[in-house]
């Protein structure tokens, strides 16, 4: 089971202890960062591309969901944009072909990488015409990550995958997949927003299913302290 940080609130962070955090994950056995480009509105990725990390460090990249686009990592300027310009800054659903090569390009560029451990549609609702536009993405750029999947609750995702699951694809999904009837189809599954839910022994019984766990916390003693399930 891979331990993958999550960065989701990095932004809010001051570039000092963001430092901290990220050296603090990578000591303590995260070796691959949860990524997007609608992170602090495209900051974070700014940030964690400038760190120059090991080349062993690897991230996955998001497309679909889609803000307005920051010019520099700067909490400030984030903030600023939050307050101010409110409504550019809103996160919204975005299923344009060209946007997600935008959104694609740019998350390579930010991160100063050319390929990805993985790539996930980043969407609150999956249709089968997204899923088919995703395909074509997938067949165009499958030089430029390893493997590739969708991210949403899985409360949300659960009706309408049946149509689009194949062994190959990467389900990135809130614990309660975990007591879902279903779960013997699926091979490969990533958990985000670990809670003490997780905890409880129907989950634990069938945590081998899991290929990683996200891990999100601001907090340098809780990275320290979050012990790997195996």
């Amino acid at each position: 089971m891979r331990k993958i940080f999550g960065t989701a609130s990095l932004h809010w962070l001051s570039n000092k202890y963001r430092d901290r955090i990220i050296y603090t994950a990578l000591n303590n056995g995260f070796s691959q960062f949860d990524t997007a480009g609608v992170y602090g509105l495209g900051a974070t990725n700014k940030y964690l591309g400038s760190l120059g990390l090991s080349r062993d460090v690897q991230f996955s990249a998001k497309i679909g969901l889609t803000s307005s686009k920051t010019f520099s990592s700067f909490r400030t300027e984030i903030l600023l944009r939050k307050i101010i310009l409110y409504r550019t800054s809103k996160i919204r659903i975005d299923n344009c072909y060209s946007n997600w090569q935008r959104q694609f390009e740019a998350q390579m560029t930010d991160l100063g990488v050319s390929k990805f451990q993985r790539l996930l549609l980043h969407e609150r609702y999956l249709t089968n015409d997204l899923w088919k536009l995703f395909e074509k993405f997938i067949n165009e750029y499958k030089d430029h990550f390893q493997e590739y999947g969708v991210s949403t609750n899985w409360h949300i995702l659960s009706p309408t995958l049946k149509d689009s699951y194949n062994k190959n694809l990467i389900i990135q999904t809130t614990p309660d997949i975990l007591i879902d009837n279903k779960l013997d189809k699926f091979k490969k599954i990533t958990l985000y927003g670990i809670s003490q839910k997780y905890n409880d022994i129907k989950y634990m019984n069938k945590s081998k299913k899991i290929d990683g766990v996200i891990y999100f916390s601001s907090k340098i003693s809780r990275i320290e302290n979050f012990l790997q399930i195996n």
